[in-house]
């Protein structure tokens, strides 16, 4: 019984710490955009767009699962960061384009890009569509 009681115990630990590290202030586009880069370089695609994605980006990330497969290109990037510098809200306050810098270690190379993140019910939600933003 005393057994059973850990074992509750110690999973329902682990339910809150992945909660409380997974959530962001969604009325902060950076920190959503920001969230959104970071579960990508894990190779948690479909995650980043469950969480911090709008509608139909999971069906987007689908796309870019195939190419990554067809191509032999790891989901998961270690070797690589995102850093979100900033976030540019247009003036009806319900879109933003959060510009980001990906540096990988083992290359000498940086990239600049952005993401388009749109405000739906008063959060701050990343808009991925593969047309446009690619291989992020």
């Amino acid at each position: 019984m005393k057994k059973k009681i850990l074992r509750v115990a110690a999973l329902l630990l682990t339910v809150i710490a992945t909660n409380l590290f997974a959530q962001v202030d969604y009325s902060k586009p950076k920190e959503v955009a920001q969230a959104f880069l970071d579960l990508c370089l894990a190779g948690k695609l479909f995650e980043a767009c469950k969480l911090y994605g709008t509608e139909g980006c999971s069906d987007q990330m689908e796309i870019l699962v195939k190419k990554l497969v067809t191509n032999d290109v790891s989901l998961v990037n270690d070797k690589c960061q995102y850093i979100v510098d900033s976030c540019m809200i247009d003036q009806k306050k319900n879109t933003a384009k959060c510009y980001y810098m990906k540096s990988c270690k083992d290359a000498k190379m940086s990239k600049k890009g952005f993401l388009t993140v749109k405000k739906i019910e008063d959060e701050w939600r990343v808009e991925y569509l593969w047309k446009r933003d690619k291989y992020i």
